[in-house]
């Protein structure tokens, strides 16, 4: 039975996408079912990755109450329903979130969040990741949810929430640094959450020895994203605190083994990001020329697939032009090539 359970919850979106994992919570062996997924996760042995799909789920169930899957509609219903703006992509089914979500909900997730359980906090980084990256969801949504409310608690809340999160990322256990990660990084990223105050300089740092420390790829992928979202410090800030860019050579390089621009990574915008502090390991005329492709990606991307993460082009813009001739090079020529103007978010200082 133990041994059925835990294939099960290692199987990721082939049971989450159906109601099996709710049944299987729910039947006679739900208890037994949900302890071998929380303690697979958070035991960060071998694949303990592979419960986070099946442990979001139950995050959302045990710390809020709300069956998560009672936020998307019936395919069939929602089309009989929708309105000619509503997109289905090719290669998923039809999701629209029905947000059904007060500050009540908001409130339960960040009080969980500051408690000294470690699942407890894992399974609320997990949900307020979940709640944050639905937040950022198509705007035919605005239907169903009244966003102002949850982000006037989530913005009242910000620097407690980005506080716990960054103690979660500098944790040292990965499972604990994985959560926190991901809620940071659609926090910062995708709902721009904490960019009205600047990340205390010894704070990115540590958190740059975090991506350094991950074991597991997933971790330092979700870190590295983190990391990147941070509102964009002074360019010295870290290099005034004594970090030489010459010691971090040999690891931002083997972040960055191809930069063709149709395989630049989440580790490969924080390696230039990085190497834009640093000022190592290539010079500002290479620099440039690299956070160039960066912007070659995220618009093949939008072409590609008709969306695109604005914050990507936003700090690529605002890296170069603090590189100053090279980086106003690669600016023009991007604006020719585009024939519009470039847009640029305001630096924190």
């Amino acid at each position: 039975m133990t041994a059925a359970l835990t294939q099960l919850g290692q199987l990721g979106l082939e049971i989450t996408i159906s109601d099996d994992w709710l049944l299987l919570l729910r039947g006679r062996s739900g208890k037994l079912f949900q302890e071998i997924v929380e303690q697979g996760f958070i035991s960060g042995e071998d694949g303990w990755e592979d419960y986070s799909e099946v442990l979001q789920k139950i995050a959302i169930l045990d710390i809020t109450g709300v069956d998560p899957d009672v936020f998307m509609y019936d395919e069939e219903e929602y089309n009989d329903e929708a309105d000619e703006e509503y997109v289905e992509d090719e290669n998923d089914s039809p999701v629209a979130f029905q947000f059904e979500i007060d500050t009540d909900y908001v409130q339960l997730i960040i009080a969980a969040l500051e408690e000294k359980n470690g699942m407890q906090r894992i399974k609320a980084a997990l949900s307020l990741m979940s709640l944050m990256y639905n937040l950022t969801a198509p705007a035919f949504i605005e239907e169903f949810v009244d966003k102002e409310p949850v982000f006037a608690v989530l913005t009242s809340q910000s620097p407690k929430i980005r506080a716990l999160l960054e103690e979660m990322i500098l944790s040292g256990h990965e499972p604990t640094m994985y959560a926190g990660a991901w809620a940071m990084a659609w926090g910062a990223g995708g709902l721009q959450l904490f960019g009205l105050t600047p990340t205390p300089v010894q704070v990115l740092i540590n958190m740059f020895h975090a991506w350094r420390s991950a074991k597991s790829t997933e971790t330092a992928r979700l870190v590295a994203w983190a990391l990147q979202e941070q509102p964009l410090l002074e360019r010295d800030a870290l290099t005034r605190k004594g970090m030489d860019g010459k010691d971090y050579t040999e690891f931002l390089l083997s972040k960055m083994p191809d930069v063709s621009p149709r395989s630049i990574d989440t580790n490969s915008k924080s390696v230039l990001m990085m190497a834009w502090y640093l000022g190592s390991p290539w010079n500002d005329e290479e620099l440039a020329d690299l956070i160039g492709q960066v912007y070659e990606s995220s618009e093949r991307r939008a072409s590609d697939m008709g969306v695109v993460r604005n914050t990507e082009l936003k700090r690529s813009a605002e890296l170069l032009l603090e590189l100053g001739e090279p980086g106003k090079r690669v600016l023009a020529e991007r604006a020719k090539r585009l024939a519009k103007p470039v847009k640029v978010a305001k630096r924190i200082a």
